[in-house]
């Protein structure tokens, strides 16, 4: 009679281990360890500035802040223009700034600064046209951000 319980003693045994290893598994914290991320790979040329996700006023009033440190007089602008190449209306945001003691004003965004021909600060249109003209586009309309 010992010999039939010994092994049936045993097959409760390893079942409990079983069960407690199961529910260890099951219950377990994960790792304090991030799961490695993921390898991108780029194919062809990096974006452009143009290509990233409507970054433009962020941009502009970033540069704004740190040009008027500086003692700058500045504005964001918003410019609202026909693109050929995409045969879209779009719109983008700069940053008009002159420096102290000077009458050159200059456009800037993630493109870089351009110097304009014009001196009316207060005249968004004008402004407006001279980045169009630079960048090949059709302008339609510029106002400045309050």
């Amino acid at each position: 009679m010992r010999a039939r319980r010994l092994p049936l003693l045993l097959a409760s045994i390893l079942i409990a281990l079983s069960a407690a290893n199961l529910f260890r598994l099951l219950h377990a914290q994960p790792s304090a360890t991030p799961a490695p991320a993921p390898i991108v790979e780029l194919r062809g040329a990096p974006p452009s500035p143009r290509d990233l996700p409507n970054d433009c006023a962020i941009v502009a009033s970033e540069a704004a802040s740190r040009l008027a440190a500086t003692g700058a007089w500045t504005r964001v602008i918003f410019v609202e223009y026909g693109d050929p190449r995409l045969g879209r209306l779009c719109g983008h945001a700069l940053v008009v700034w002159q420096p102290p003691a000077t009458h050159t004003l200059c456009i800037y965004d993630a493109s870089g600064t351009l110097d304009l021909e014009t001196h009316a600060r207060d005249d968004a249109d004008a402004v407006g046209r001279e980045w169009a003209k630079d960048e090949k586009v059709f302008f339609l309309a510029a106002h400045y951000l309050k």
